[in-house]
């Protein structure tokens, strides 16, 4: 009897100890389930600036009070922190821009009440290498010496992908005309471009 009445103790103090640790930290979800979606392009260049844009929709927030809050991370970096302010429709929506170096996870994180219940949203932007396509015209009235080329030539993991379905980074020896290529990433990312060989008149 008194085995079981302390087993019932320490639950007890193992569950208190459990809900200040949640209040402590933060509990997921507890109710707090708006609307979130992330908005981006599926692919961006390595190193330059892109557009990421999300927005929340909850019609019952907007009719309550303040203690709301968001945390955008790129990656592991916290690019917005901030309290929010719903519209009477119960809509709050931001544009953020920043310069992502590889893959990036884009995680929304919205606190009904600041560190005690929030929700998350995340979506998974893809990168390409900053690559050209340059190409060559011809260089003489029928001559068939056009040249296209995958620049920088030590890039890895791109390919040009031409409508035959063959892989190639480099082609000589290029009649006139117009070519479309796909440049294809090992990620899964693709950009098509059409290049336009000229030859010069007679």
């Amino acid at each position: 009897m008194l085995i079981s009445r302390k087993l019932k103790e320490v639950f007890f103090i193992s569950l208190l100890l459990v809900y200040a640790s949640i209040s402590a930290f933060g509990q997921k979800d507890c109710n707090c389930n708006p609307q979130i979606e992330i908005l981006m392009d599926d692919c961006a260049t390595q190193g330059q600036q892109t557009e990421v844009g999300f927005y929340i929709y909850d019609s019952f927030l907007s009719n309550q009070g303040a203690n709301k809050w968001v945390k955008v991370f790129a990656g592991n970096e916290l690019v917005l922190d901030k309290a929010i302010q719903f519209s009477e429709k119960g809509i709050f929506g931001e544009v953020f821009k920043f310069a992502p170096s590889s893959d990036t996870k884009i995680l929304v994180e919205f606190h009904c009440d600041k560190d005690k219940c929030y929700n998350t949203s995340t979506k998974s932007l893809r990168t390409i290498p900053d690559y050209t396509v340059s190409y060559k015209d011809i260089s003489c009235f029928g001559s068939s010496n056009g040249e296209v080329k995958l620049m920088p030539e030590t890039i890895q993991g791109i390919d040009l992908v031409w409508e035959s379905g063959e892989r190639k980074n480099f082609v000589e020896k290029m009649h006139e005309g117009l070519y479309k290529v796909t440049v294809e990433n090992t990620n899964g990312c693709k950009e098509v471009k059409e290049i336009f060989i000229r030859e010069p008149n007679l």
